[in-house]
């Protein structure tokens, strides 16, 4: 298993065989996470689901270096707490990521989608994560928030820094984080005092005070931000490489939801989580002691046959594929699934109804080093465009 948890690039392209070894081994200590390794679908869902026993506390892992007091005020708060505080958080912007309020914003974010891929047409050779699964998620949680564009492209350097501190790369510089944290914080602030838009009224009603919007817009950015990319580029890597399922979901659009959900289910962008264990305890028989780290492998429970009939088959007219722990379960269930659900239907149909043709320019991709989040290093597409052009939605 430390092929894959020791980031060996030859094994992070394809880690199925890994998780079918770590299964089978069941719960055990890695050495090189530091943490016991939780792999089936059962364990993995029971865990998530106590969130009593296993805190999300530091649920990313390892603070990056720098001045650590600080950058905790930088940190997805909402994904890295437990309760009490954690349930009271997130009362307060629940109700702006409901899937109803969600499906109000299609009509904008296919808007954003049809203008993305109109502004690449002259091209013929497209960086897919640069020219669109980067500016994407940071232009529609920016429009959900309520926050104008001027603030966008600062809003997605420090959010990408931020990322890059919670990956833990290796050169990373803190002061990427805390002196533009600042400015961003203060920024956040004067622009939710007059958000008359999108999440920050919302948080403004509930009482809380202005300056601690910034905590929130962090937790969205993160969390809408960086695994979006991660999930758009796999699943474009997937159409790229198969062009007659590509062809039927341009004539058959109404597919692409099947097609969404088990891409989720197999390219999930984060493999996994840390959780903390309050108090001694058992998984499967195993003897975890108070305070051990756990790491629960969500891509690996999204491959175990005990929940799927040939779980590594991908298959998306698979009707049970939803099932997958993609976005997590329970009180920590990811608060964007609805956002990331929507925005990715809409670009990879806006994307296909604009193209002939779209095939991969690389043999072989590679993916960042890191065995927890899971995204193409690059990834360029040849395209060929359709002659005719679809007018901008709204």
């Amino acid at each position: 298993m430390t092929d894959v948890l020791s980031g060996n690039p030859a094994a992070l392209p394809c880690p199925a065989a890994a998780y079918h070894r770590a299964r089978q081994k069941g719960v055990h200590f890695s050495a090189a996470m530091n943490a016991y390794v939780v792999s089936s679908h059962e364990a993995v869902l029971r865990i998530v689901l106590d969130a009593e026993t296993f805190s999300s506390c530091n649920a990313l892992g390892a603070p990056a270096p720098g001045p650590e007091e600080e950058m905790s005020n930088y940190l997805p708060y909402l994904l890295t707490s437990s309760e009490p505080e954690h349930a009271h958080r997130r009362s307060i912007v629940n109700r702006a990521f409901t899937p109803r309020r969600i499906a109000g914003h299609e009509p904008a974010i296919e808007a954003i989608c049809q203008r993305l891929v109109n502004s690449l047409r002259h091209k013929s050779d497209v960086d897919f994560i640069k020219d669109i699964a980067v500016p994407l998620p940071i232009s529609v949680i920016g429009h959900v928030l309520g926050l104008p564009e001027e603030d966008l492209p600062d809003l997605l350097r420090w959010s990408q820094a931020l990322v890059e501190a919670t990956v833990g790369v290796d050169d990373f510089d803190p002061q990427r984080i805390v002196p533009p944290g600042r400015r961003l914080a203060a920024r956040i602030t004067d622009r939710f005092i007059g958000a008359r838009r999108g999440v920050l009224p919302l948080i403004h009603q509930s009482g809380i005070p202005p300056a601690d919007a910034a905590r929130f817009v962090i937790d969205l950015l993160v969390a809408g931000n960086f695994t979006t990319t991660a999930y758009l580029s796999s699943a474009m890597h997937i159409l790229a490489r198969s062009p007659e399922l590509a062809d039927h979901l341009r004539d058959h659009p109404a597919d692409m939801a099947g097609f969404v959900e088990e891409t989720l289910r197999l390219e999930n962008p984060l493999q996994g989580m840390y959780r903390r264990a309050t108090r001694d305890c058992e998984i499967d028989g195993f003897s975890i002691p108070e305070g051990a780290r756990v790491l629960v492998l969500f891509g690996s429970a999204n491959q175990d046959p005990a929940q799927w009939p040939d779980p590594a088959a991908f298959d998306p007219q698979r009707t049970d594929a939803a099932n997958h722990l993609t976005f997590g379960h329970g009180t920590h269930t990811c608060l964007g699934s609805a956002l990331v659900r929507l925005q990715s239907r809409l670009l990879l149909q806006t994307l296909l109804a604009n193209t002939v043709r779209i095939r991969p320019a690389d043999q072989e991709i590679t993916y960042l080093p890191n065995p927890i989040f899971r995204c193409p290093a690059a990834l360029h597409l040849g395209i060929t465009w359709a002659t005719q052009q679809p007018a901008v939605p709204g």
